[in-house]
């Protein structure tokens, strides 16, 4: 697996290059149907705000509740745990 700073040199680049945000995972998950992200979007699109780095990261954190909430094998961190955002703002 990559070492953490090999982790941030990939985030930093991508905002360098002019992200506001970046979300990012530490390892693989299973997600075949996508569900941890549609939460993730339609909270994002929902947002009051323009979109800056707070809102992503509630959006991530709601989405991760959700999953939690689920019941399923998602609620199990090792699905959306590996999870994380940097920011700008």
């Amino acid at each position: 697996s990559p070492e953490p700073t090999g982790i941030l040199g990939l985030a930093r680049a991508w905002l360098v290059a002019g992200a506001g945000s970046v979300v990012g995972t530490r390892w693989a998950y299973p997600d075949d149907t996508g569900a941890l992200f549609q939460v993730f979007y339609r909270r994002l699109r929902d947002a009051s705000e323009t979109p800056g780095a707070k809102a992503v990261a509630e959006a991530l954190q709601a989405a991760e509740i959700q999953m939690i909430r689920s019941g399923s094998w998602r609620a199990s961190p090792k699905y959306w745990a590996s999870f994380y955002t940097i920011g700008k703002d």
